[in-house]
């Protein structure tokens, strides 16, 4: 079967962030709006009960829309990336935007899964309870440290979403492009789930992190810079919270 194919027209990249923009624009205020609170992990101690998501109160048709809205968020912040290697007229597979969203689901039902442990350890740790902001400080830290990892650092195979000879499958190419993406932009996208979760302007800051950290559209590329900022950011927290 011949596989369905979107030509890639110009800018396609940025209709498709646009596009994902304007929803999240207006799911922000309607009353679909706490959706895209995915869960502050800072808030799995004492405020959890009251800021914190509970999927097993949304049941399925919650968790699908959770999950929607994570694409939604994936669309908007990683769109410039995920198309940065397309030239105009070259075509790009539906295929290989079913691999590359794939791989995007099964890191948000992760990162889900993960802030749920985090409250369950809340309940077994008097002093986690009462000191979520070590949760953001550790995960600022772990992120700062990484922009300085030889995975990190890797060069970024220019795979791409576009249609190409290779022998193997257009969903295939997706896969490993969302793989490689998740190496070089993962943990920053777990930014969101730290700080102001489902907040568009803090959104938008990531979104700027991580163009100016693959050094898109001409910009250098500030990939130790980020992380010495990260990791400031993280010790000022922790004496902060200490004092």
């Amino acid at each position: 079967m011949t596989t369905a194919i979107l030509d890639y027209k110009l800018d396609l990249g940025w209709r498709i962030t646009a596009g994902a923009w304007l929803i999240l624009v207006a799911m922000t205020f309607s009353g679909y709006a706490s959706y895209l609170n995915h869960g502050d992990w800072t808030l799995a101690g004492v405020l959890a009960n009251i800021c914190g998501i509970n999927l097993a109160e949304k049941g399925v048709t919650g968790g699908l829309a959770l999950l929607t809205s994570w694409l939604l968020m994936l669309a908007a912040m990683m769109g410039p990336v995920a198309f940065s290697n397309l030239k105009h007229n070259q075509r790009i597979s539906y295929m290989a935007v079913l691999g590359y969203a794939t791989v995007w689901s099964v890191v948000g039902i992760a990162l889900h899964g993960f802030g749920y442990v985090l409250q369950l350890a809340t309940k077994n740790s008097d002093w986690l309870y009462f000191n979520g902001w070590s949760i953001g400080a550790s995960t600022l830290l772990i992120i700062g440290l990484f922009q300085f990892s030889r995975l990190k650092s890797a060069p970024t195979p220019i795979c791409s979403l576009c249609s190409s000879g290779v022998s193997q499958s257009q969903f295939t190419l997706g896969l490993r492009h969302g793989v490689d993406c998740v190496r070089c932009c993962g943990l920053l996208m777990c930014l969101m789930f730290v700080f102001f979760p489902g907040n568009l302007f803090w959104m938008a800051i990531i979104t700027v992190l991580i163009i100016l950290d693959r050094g898109m559209f001409g910009l250098p590329a500030l990939r130790q810079e980020i992380g010495v900022a990260l990791i400031v950011a993280a010790c000022t927290l922790t004496v902060v919270q200490s004092i």
